[in-house]
């Protein structure tokens, strides 16, 4: 959660909210806590609970995204953007989401004694300072549409948690291994000298007149460039050393040694290059590279790439055995005040100036705060609050199509 979101102040009228507000298929919000929006299995899930992490999202979401979407798409309304591959809306694919999320969680939970997973004392600190977090991080404009108690967030909140605790003790248990194969990789340092453009004709006229005047060096370009560029790192110089004076910028990459489907130009010829090779090519599509191999076998991208590797098995681990559970687990029904709840039309997010004293004060607000408790904070209010974890990502699209499929 930004500081920019802290800094919100106060400004929007309970009436205008009031107004705006849209029930769940009639049901006022003072009743969301007695409404079942969903069953799982024998439990009753209510509607306040699913109303939060709605408009949890929807508030954040609508901070990052509606002005960038109603400038660029023509569209005026966030929600009514399409989502994916255009079959439902942003707002459609939101309230998929927050479902996935609450049957995740509960499936995870169902399974915390398998790997004797249960919450401590100090998660159950972090949980209460995410609860408090709610309350000073948001606007008061967000409690217009959803106002739970300190006890449901906090309630809600360690379910999270201990669902979060689950999926990663699953992630640890599984064995996977990383081959060399699978993570070895080469750096690359180039310059991409492109082909000259339609006009060039004319500017190398112009520039060799001003030249002749005595006014400029005529500037390099097209291949000339490049057999420059080439010359001097031949001569010992670095790409840093010229590129003010030639008016060219390096990039700096790592591959993949193994990466079978990368067939561009510059991959095939680097991967072939030993350390301190250099290079000059032309590629049809682009231009004239001029390469430099910083490593053949670059140690620190390799270790990097790894641990991707490794997690990205882990996660498949994780996917296999959380399809058993979910399989295996109680029937999940979405109730139809679900969807009648609405999403859209208006945005709910108020984004609000603060005076010099209210920012002074949060200023010195943040400077009493440490770094370790800022960052667990953040840490808490991701874990906790929010349905973008690790373990939601991994398996919301399969948790999202169970939830939509059970929807009664």
């Amino acid at each position: 959660m930004s500081k920019a979101t802290k800094a919100m102040a106060v400004a929007m009228t309970a009436a205008m909210a009031a107004g705006s507000l849209a029930g769940c298929g009639g049901v006022s919000m003072d009743k969301y806590a007695s409404t079942v929006v969903a069953t799982y299995g024998d439990e009753d899930i209510y509607l306040d609970e699913a109303n939060f992490f709605l408009r949890y999202q929807q508030w954040t979401q609508e901070a990052m995204y509606w002005d960038m979407i109603t400038a660029y798409t023509g569209y005026t309304d966030l929600w009514t953007y399409p989502s994916g591959d255009g079959e439902k809306t942003m707002g459609d694919d939101l309230k998929e989401r927050v479902m996935a999320q609450l049957l995740q969680t509960r499936i995870l939970i169902d399974h915390a004694s398998d790997y004797s997973v249960e919450l401590t004392d100090e998660d159950r600190d972090l949980v209460a300072e995410a609860v408090k977090a709610v309350r000073t991080n948001f606007a008061d404009e967000f409690f217009n549409y959803t106002n739970p108690s300190d006890e449901d967030l906090t309630t809600w909140f360690e379910q999270n948690a201990l669902a979060s605790k689950v999926w990663q003790a699953v992630k640890d248990a599984a064995d996977v291994t990383v081959s060399d194969e699978e993570c070895q990789e080469f750096t690359l340092e180039y310059v991409l000298v492109p082909f000259p453009s339609e006009d060039s004709s004319d500017t190398e006229e112009t520039t060799a007149a001003d030249a002749e005047d005595g006014d400029s060096t005529p500037a390099l370009e097209g291949e000339d460039l490049a057999n420059e560029v080439l010359s001097r790192l031949q001569a010992g110089e670095d790409f840093s050393d010229f590129a003010d004076e030639l008016g060219v910028s390096s990039t700096t990459n790592s591959y993949l040694k193994n990466a079978t489907d990368n067939t561009t130009d510059l991959f095939l010829r680097g991967v072939t290059m030993a350390t301190g090779d250099i290079e000059m090519f032309e590629s049809p599509d682009n231009g004239w590279y001029v390469v430099k191999c910083v490593s053949d076998l670059d140690e620190e991208a390799t270790e990097k790439q790894r641990q991707t590797a490794m997690d990205e098995k882990k996660d498949e681990a994780f996917n296999e055995v959380y399809t058993g559970w979910a399989e295996a687990a109680p029937e999940f029904k979405v109730e139809d005040c679900w969807n009648n709840l609405s999403l859209g039309g208006e945005k709910i997010y108020v984004a609000q100036t603060t005076t010099a004293s209210e920012e002074t004060s949060a200023s010195d607000s943040d400077t009493e705060t440490t770094a370790a408790e800022e960052s667990a904070a953040s840490d808490t209010e991701e874990t906790a609050a929010e349905d973008t974890t690790a373990a939601e990502e991994t398996t919301a699209e399969t948790s999202a199509e169970e939830s939509s499929s059970a929807q009664g």
